[in-house]
């Protein structure tokens, strides 16, 4: 469906653009229109808020950069999009995948996380446009403890079930005894450890190398002490 919806629309693009055939310069917009709207070229942003959006995205790829085994980023722009978008870093995976590992799932919110890290460290600041990034790493950090079974704090259990999965239903977390679990406080201390660690790679000063194992930040080591792991070492506004 994703390719009838780009080469659909890479030939629309052609035809109003007078072509007679479609080049790969329609494709290649195609692409970023189905992900993230078509260009808002007319858009009117305040240097400064330009200033932070390219520091926003190099964040993103910068920590995405740092992994290796990552997808590769294919392109950084901050052309604002009809999504609502100001910018986006677009990877793509060089193969179809369709299982994800827990180092990769790690990398993944580390990348998400980068952008707001770059706005702090080099804008001193954070703004609104991290709000996606957000979302959707708050979205997989929780996925890891609660449907995953990828906390070291409470193993293969499944934390967390949705009613009417296809028809939209909100999820519902298990309780122990009447008693919620504590999966919140788990998720928010991993959360904020790749958060910090995007924040050291990107600092000038800061380390470029180690990956800490997130639930070792959020699982038994209460101090927020984390080991290494290099052997893992694995991303969109």
């Amino acid at each position: 469906a994703d390719i009838a919806n780009i080469v659909n629309e890479a030939a629309l693009r052609a035809v109003r653009l007078g072509k007679s055939q479609v080049e790969t310069e329609d494709l290649e917009e195609s692409v970023e229109t189905v992900v993230a709207g078509e260009q808002k070229k007319g858009a009117i942003i305040a240097p400064e808020e330009k200033r932070i959006i390219s520091y926003h995205e190099i964040g993103h790829a910068m920590v995405a950069a740092c992994q290796t085994h990552s997808a590769p980023v294919q392109k950084i722009t901050i052309v604002p999009r009809t999504s609502g978008a100001l910018g986006y870093t677009m990877q793509v995976d060089e193969g179809e995948k369709h299982l994800l590992s827990k180092q990769e799932m790690l990398n993944r919110i580390a990348t998400l996380t980068g952008g707001r890290a770059a706005e702090e460290v080099m804008c001193h600041t954070c703004t609104t446009g991290a709000s996606n990034d957000i979302e959707k790493a708050t979205q997989l950090a929780r996925a890891m403890v609660t449907t995953y079974g990828m906390s070291d704090t409470y193993g293969m259990m499944q934390l967390e079930r949705q009613a009417g999965r296809y028809l939209g239903g909100r999820p519902t977390l298990y309780s122990i005894d009447g008693r919620y679990l504590g999966t919140d406080a788990h998720v928010q201390r991993g959360h904020s450890t790749r958060h910090r660690q995007g924040g050291e790679r990107d600092h000038p000063s800061g380390p470029r190398q180690g990956r800490e194992d997130y639930y070792r930040a959020c699982g038994r080591d209460g101090q927020g002490r984390c080991h290494t792991a290099e052997e893992g070492d694995h991303h969109r506004h």
